[in-house]
C-alpha cells in the first residue's frame, strides 16, 4: 500500500508539473486574445491531468504531445523502478521512511497554512453584519484588513472598519462587485482545493508556483468581470486598487490580493488600460480552456499502459497472491508477476501470440528450455530445447519451430538483478523453464492481455519433465519454471500413484478384446510403458510384457491406452507432464465370454 501511494504521488506530480509549465506559458497569450477568464479556467488542466494519470488504464495507446508523453514516461519509469520492493531493491524500511517524511511534510505545510489563516482571521476582530451582498457582507473591527472573501463552506465578504469613510459610494460599489464575482465563481473553494494540493505536493515547487499564478489569474478574471459591468469606471477602479494594497498578511482560505505584489498590480492596471475582448471571443476562450483541459486529461489517461490492473490480475491468479504490476517495455500492457517472483519483466500474451509458429496453425504446444540465468545481466543465456509436448512433438519441423519460438520468448524475460529479501533467488546455473503456447487467451472473451506469472511453480527434482503442466487454470501462464541441477541426462519420473480422470470402460474392453483369444476362450495380460503428455494423456506406449505371447493382448492394450487420462498432479504430489508410467492390464473372460473390467495396478 505504501509503495502504491508513493508511486501515485510521483506520477501525479510529474504529470501535473508539466501541465503547470504548459499553462504558465499559455496564460498570457490566451488572456490577451480571449480574456482573463479563459486563462484562469486553464488552471484546471494540472488537476485534471493529475487525476487522469491515476485513473484506470485504457486498452489502447493514444499519441500525445512529446512533452506530455515524456512526463508520463518518466512517471511510469518511477513506478516501474521506484518504490517497489523486488523491482528496484528498495527495502520496506526505506519505503516507510519516505512515507513518514511525506506525511510530516503534509502536516507541516497544513499547519503553516492554518496558522496563516488563523492569524488573518484574528486580525479582523469582531465581525458585524452589514446590509448588502445577500446577507454575506460583514464589517471587521479594525481598519486596513480588507476587503476580502473569507471562508470555505459559506464564504463571506469582509469590509474594513472604515469602509464607508475610506471609500466613496462608487468605490464601494466596485469593491462589492469584485468580491461578489469571487463568490459567484466559487473562488474561495477553488483556493481551498489549491491549498490541499500544496499540502499533498509540498515537495513539488511547481505545485506552489501553479497555486500562486492561479491566484493572480483569479484576481484578473474578477477585475475583468467588474470592468465588463462598469466600463466607464476604469480610472476609479485603478485608483481603488492602490488603496487595497495595504494588507500585509496572506489569506490561504479566501480571496485576497497578495501583499506587496508590485508586479501583479502592474498587470492589473495594464489590463485596465487595454480593451476587453469581445463577448463572443471571451465565450470562445472559456470553451477553448475547457477543451484544452479535457484534451490534456484524455491524452494523459490514454497514454497509460493498458491491460490487467493489479486487482484484476490478482483475481485471475487466485486468492492469497499479491500482484506486482508495472508497464512492459512496449507500453501495451501491464506486466504482472506475483511478488516474490525472480522476474522483473515477463512476456505478455501478445508476445506469445507473435512468437507462436505459423506452421503450427494455432495448435497448442510447449517447450522445456534448458537455460542459464545470468544474474548480472538479468537475461536467460544458452537456451536450448530439452523436452517438447503437444504440437511441438508432432514433427521434426514443428519441434524446431517451437524451440525457436520459445528461445525468442525467453529473450524477453528479465530477472531481478537486485532481488529483495523476500524474492525467490534463481541459482546462477542451468535450469529448466517451460514455455507453453496455449490456445487459451489470458483474458477469456476479450483481447489478449498480460497474464500474471504464477509463483511459486518451483518443483523439487532434477528433471524438466516435472515442470507443472499448463492445465485449464494455468494455461494462461506463458512460463513456469523449476530451478534445479542440470544433469547430462536426467531421468523422467516414474509415476506410481496416478489419479485417473478417465479409464477404459467395459465396452472399450469388449471392443479391444483380441478376436482369436475370444474364440479360444483365452485370458491374458499385457504391460504397457508409456510417457505422459501435458494434458495427462498416454503417449509413446510400448508393450513390455504380454502373456500369452502372440495372442494379441499387447495390441489390444495399445488400443486401450488412448482411453486413459491422468489428472495433472498425481496423488503422490508429482506432476504428470513428461513422466513415465507402467500399466499392467489384465483381460479376463467371464462365463458368458463378455470381457470384464480391468483391474489395473500401476507400478
Amino acid at each position: 500500500m505504501i509503495a502504491e501511494i508513493l508511486a501515485g504521488l510521483a506520477k501525479a506530480n510529474l504529470a501535473a508539473g508539466v501541465a503547470v509549465l504548459i499553462v504558465a506559458a499559455l496564460r498570457r497569450p490566451l488572456r490577451a486574445r480571449f480574456g482573463a477568464r479563459a486563462a484562469y479556467g486553464l488552471w484546471l488542466a494540472p488537476l485534471a491531468v493529475a487525476v487522469a494519470v491515476l485513473a484506470p488504464h485504457p486498452r489502447m495507446v493514444t499519441p500525445m504531445t512529446p512533452l506530455m508523453a515524456g512526463a508520463v514516461a518518466a512517471a511510469d519509469a518511477f513506478v516501474a523502478e521506484g518504490p517497489d520492493v523486488g523491482a528496484s531493491g528498495v527495502v520496506p524500511d526505506a519505503q516507510g521512511l519516505a512515507f513518514a517524511v511525506w506525511l510530516a511534510g503534509v502536516a507541516v505545510t497544513a499547519g503553516l497554512l492554518a496558522w496563516r489563516q488563523m492569524r488573518f482571521v484574528g486580525s479582523l476582530g469582531r465581525l458585524q453584519p452589514m446590509a448588502g451582498a445577500g446577507g454575506r457582507l460583514f464589517r471587521a473591527e479594525r481598519d486596513g484588513v480588507g476587503p476580502a472573501v473569507v471562508g470555505v463552506l459559506r464564504p463571506k465578504i469582509i469590509a474594513p472598519a472604515d469602509f464607508e469613510t475610506r471609500f466613496g459610494a462608487p468605490e464601494r460599489a466596485l469593491i462589492l462587485a469584485h468580491e461578489g464575482a469571487h463568490l459567484k465563481a466559487g473562488d474561495a473553494r477553488t483556493n481551498a482545493l489549491a491549498c490541499a494540493i500544496q499540502c499533498l505536493g509540498w515537495f513539488n515547487p511547481l505545485a506552489h508556483l501553479g497555486a500562486g499564478l492561479m491566484r493572480v489569474d483569479q484576481e484578473l478574471a474578477c477585475d475583468a468581470a467588474v470592468i465588463g459591468r462598469f466600463p466607464q469606471a476604469r480610472r476609479t477602479y485603478a485608483e481603488l486598487l492602490l488603496k487595497t494594497q495595504l494588507a500585509t498578511q496572506p489569506l490561504p482560505l479566501g480571496c485576497h490580493w497578495p501583499a506587496g505584489a508590485e508586479h501583479p498590480l502592474k498587470a492589473r492596471i495594464a489590463m485596465l488600460k487595454s480593451p476587453l475582448p469581445h463577448r463572443a471571443m471571451r465565450g470562445l476562450g472559456v470553451l477553448m480552456a475547457a477543451g484544452l483541459t479535457l484534451g490534456a486529461a484524455t491524452l494523459a489517461w490514454a497514454a497509460q499502459p493498458g491491460g490487467l490492473e493489479p486487482a484484476d490480475a490478482a483475481r485471475r491468479v487466485g486468492p492469497g497472491q499479491e500482484m506486482d504490476c508495472k508497464p512492459d517495455a512496449n507500453r501495451e500492457l501491464h506486466n504482472c508477476v506475483i511478488k516474490g517472483s525472480p522476474f522483473a519483466v515477463i512476456a505478455t500474451a501478445a508476445d506469445m501470440a507473435r512468437a507462436w509458429p505459423a506452421e503450427a496453425r494455432g495448435q497448442p504446444g510447449w517447450v522445456v528450455l534448458s537455460c542459464t540465468p545470468n544474474l548480472t545481466t538479468g537475461r536467460f543465456e544458452a537456451c536450448s530445447g530439452y523436452h517438447y509436448g503437444g504440437a511441438a512433438e508432432a514433427s521434426p519441423a514443428l519441434k524446431a519451430a517451437f524451440e525457436k519460438a520459445a528461445v525468442r520468448v525467453a529473450a524477453i524475460y528479465r530477472l531481478k538483478t537486485n532481488p529483495g529479501p523476500n524474492d525467490f533467488h534463481l541459482p546462477n546455473r542451468p535450469g529448466f523453464y517451460t514455455f507453453a503456447f496455449s490456445d487459451q487467451p489470458s483474458a477469456p472473451g476479450g483481447a489478449a492481455a498480460n497474464p500474471p506469472t504464477r509463483f511459486p511453480d518451483f518443483l523439487p527434482g532434477p528433471v524438466a519433465a516435472r515442470v507443472k503442466p499448463a492445465t485449464a487454470a494455468v494455461s494462461r501462464v506463458p512460463v513456469s519454471y523449476v530451478a534445479a541441477e542440470a544433469p547430462a541426462a536426467p531421468a523422467a519420473p516414474v509415476l506410481v500413484k496416478p489419479d485417473w480422470v478417465a479409464k477404459p470402460t467395459g465396452a472399450d474392453f469388449a471392443d479391444a478384446y483380441p478376436a482369436d483369444a475370444l474364440k479360444a476362450n483365452l485370458n491374458g495380460a499385457a504391460t504397457l510403458a508409456c510417457a505422459v503428455s501435458l494434458e495427462g494423456r498416454l503417449t509413446d506406449c510400448k508393450v513390455v510384457d504380454e502373456a500369452p505371447a502372440q495372442a494379441g493382448f499387447g495390441a489390444a492394450a495399445l488400443k486401450l491406452s488412448e482411453r486413459f487420462q491422468l489428472k495433472p498432479m498425481t496423488r503422490d504430489g508429482q506432476p504428470v507432464a513428461g513422466g513415465k508410467i507402467r500399466i499392467p492390464i489384465r483381460f479376463a473372460l467371464p462365463q458368458n465370454h463378455a470381457p470384464a473390467a480391468p483391474a489395473e495396478s500401476p507400478r
